[in-house]
């Protein structure tokens, strides 16, 4: 599910082994890891803290490592500086780190990062997309669900279609093609880091989407339903 993991199972999950082979973590001694689990929250590039989405989670300490202050220069660049204390939300996929009675959360990858574009109440956390993406001029969103269903929103209104086939992998990309409104749709993704042109928001993921003869780019995010964690 792409919902936050609560916090509880998280520890449970802490105290039962280590990482996954090839994680690319380490652990020293007195130190528990979770498999790699998505965290999705708000993100205090100053206090170096994720508070979860959901509201009974205790905000986590974000491990320091090249990833987290990645993490921290897109805060900087991303919020308005109007106040202090200011977030931005992201989407990442780490590790809970427990030493004695805390816990801390080791980024291994950051799927998105965003001050306007997303947040902890954005539809799709709910929908559970198995791939998203969007576009400006024109602007353009597309959303792969796990049932296969593919909705186009432009402007102008929703597409209905059905995606028919998928290859690929998170480290070569994906191809999805299928039929939109009667007319064949080939969404490409490649696993290169995107800015959103007006917002500056960060994915994962560019985003080639052609529908019949027309063909826009934008940036895109794997959901859980990718199978990927």
């Amino acid at each position: 599910m792409l919902g936050m993991i609560g916090l509880s199972p998280l520890l449970v999950g802490a105290c039962g082994g280590g990482a996954e082979p090839g994680s690319g973590s380490s652990a020293t001694q007195g130190e528990v890891r979770s498999d790699p689990l998505r965290l999705f929250g708000a993100f205090d590039g100053d206090a170096y803290v994720v508070v979860p989405c959901a509201d009974s989670e205790d905000a986590l300490p974000v491990v320091t490592g090249p990833l987290a202050d990645e993490l921290v220069l897109l805060h900087e660049e991303l919020v308005p500086g109007t106040g202090p204390g200011e977030a931005i939300f992201v989407d990442l996929l780490g590790e809970a780190v427990q030493e004695g009675e805390d816990v801390s959360f080791d980024i291994l990858e950051v799927y998105r990062a965003g001050w306007e574009d997303w947040g902890c109440t954005w539809s799709p956390l709910v929908q559970n997309p198995r791939f998203a993406a969007s576009g400006t001029e024109p602007g353009w969103t597309v959303h792969v669900a796990l049932d296969s269903t593919v909705v186009l929103s432009r402007i102008d209104g929703a597409t209905n279609g059905e995606m028919a086939r998928l290859e690929g992998t998170l480290a070569s990309g994906w191809t999805a093609e299928g039929e939109l409104g009667g007319a064949a749709f080939t969404l490409d993704l490649q696993p290169d880091a995107c800015r959103n042109r007006m917002s500056g928001g960060y994915s994962h993921l560019t985003a080639t989407f052609t529908l019949a003869d027309s063909t826009w780019q934008g940036c895109g995010f794997a959901g859980e339903g990718a199978g990927i964690p």
